[in-house]
Formats: C-alpha cells, structure tokens, sequence
C-alpha cells in the first residue's frame, strides 16, 4: 500500500480562509439541505475528495464546525456543503433559516481523511453525517477500483443519487432505520459484521456518531485489520455538542 497523502496545512492560521455568500439553498431529501456557495476566490479552491471547511456560524459567541465538501464548480467559483438536519445545534439552526445572501466565514480545505492510493478495494460505512463524504470520495475513486459503501438513512426518500466513476465498480447499500433515532440502531455493525472482507490490500472509511464509529473500528481490529487500514472519523456524539473546533471528544 503506497503511503497516505500528507495532510494539509496543520495551524489555523496556515489555512486559506474564505467568505462564503449562499446563492442556492436546496432540500436534497427529507434529512438532508444543500447551499451552494460563491466568493472571492473559489475559482482557485483545490481540494481533495473528503475534505471539509471549518465553518464559523453565528450566534452567541463564535461556533465552528467542519463540514464536508461535497463538490466544487471552479469555472463557476461555488463550492456545495450538505448539512444534515437533525440535532438542534447552531449549525442546524443556521442552515434552517438561510437563503440566498446570507454569509458565512470558513477555513479550508481541512482534513486527511481521503482516498488511500494503491489499494485492490474500498469499503465506506456510516450514518446521515457521512453521507456528503462517502460520496464525494465514491465519485472521486480512480479507474480500477472496487467499492462497497454501507450508508445509514431513516428511509428511501433519505436515499441520494451520485455518479459511478468511470472504470470504478461501485455498490451502494441503502440501509433504513424506519423512524428510530439516529445512532441507536445496530444496522451498521450487522452490515459490517456480514460483509466478507475482500483478499488483498484494502482500507474501510468509518464516520458518524462517534460512539458506533470507534466500536466498528475495534470490530474490525478484532477481525484482523490494523490501524493503517481504518480511518474512523467521528462527526458526532449522541446527547453532546461537538467541541470548540467543530468536532466530537473522541472516546478514551
């Protein structure tokens, strides 16, 4: 397995900062709400598949939370962010009221979190969180390669549409929790538990509550994986809001 990206820029103030203007505020299913953004700049954003931008929302005193980066139009300068509606947490409350016009300030791109090079296979599993990430790195997989994503939604119209890449083979499994509460359900770890891992190098993506997320990691430990072929990555935590820098306290 070639080794992993270098991620990007570690310091805050290494990071290219943006003014984000909403232009198009779009509901993509029940659970989930798209804004596409323009500024200054997007037409020179690089980024890769799975990145986010830390976004600060207002309020009472300065929020910030990281989200996903589904796709960038650079011809156009607009770069879409998908926000899941549940919780009721400042970003939630934001992305419920905005229209076109409102602003926002965000840093980024962040993450290293993205497509492992030089691997026979993929595997993706998560909640509603995930959905944006595991689909923008589907779209992004090279020629060539296998993936299967495990992705969990209160029902079908939660289910979205992507595009297969060329030369990429692709199953995606819709997997429904019928009304009961996100992050409760054991759908995703019995899906991982069926799933026969594939012979040959590989790496599995595992995000959303952050609880299930590093309980599937030592699951697949358990299996015979090792910490080089999972990336968990925790975007949220039942019951608690998410840290000062966007993200879930990580369990001990």
């Amino acid at each position: 397995m070639e080794a992993r990206r270098a991620p990007g820029p570690g310091r805050l103030a290494d990071i290219p900062s943006w003014t984000l203007e909403v232009v198009a505020v779009v509901d993509i299913s029940p659970s989930m709400r798209l804004a596409r953004f323009a500024g200054p700049g997007l037409d020179g954003l690089t980024y890769l598949a799975g990145q986010d931008l830390m976004i600060t929302f207002p309020g009472e005193g300065a929020t910030r939370r990281r989200y996903t980066i589904r796709r960038a139009d650079r011809a156009a300068g607009t770069v879409d962010v998908c926000f899941a509606l549940h919780g009721t947490g400042p970003a939630t409350r934001w992305i419920e009221a905005a229209g076109p016009g409102d602003r926002l300030e965000a840093l980024g791109p962040r993450g290293n979190v993205t497509l492992v090079d030089g691997v026979d296979w993929h595997l993706f599993v998560g909640d509603d969180s995930a959905v944006p990430a595991v689909l923008a790195m589907v779209e992004a997989l090279p020629p060539g390669s296998r993936a299967t994503a495990f992705l969990e939604v209160d029902g079908p119209a939660d289910e979205q549409d992507h595009v297969d890449p060329p030369g990429a083979s692709v199953e995606v499994a819709w997997l429904h929790r019928d009304g009961e509460l996100p992050g409760r359900t054991r759908l995703l770890h019995d899906a991982l538990a069926a799933f026969e891992l594939p012979t040959g190098p590989g790496h599995v993506y595992l995000a959303g509550e952050v609880g299930a997320v590093f309980g599937m990691r030592d699951e697949l430990l358990a299996r015979g994986l090792s910490n080089d072929e999972v990336d968990p990555k925790g975007y949220w935590s039942i019951g608690k809001g998410n840290l000062g820098h966007g993200e879930p306290a990580r369990p001990a």
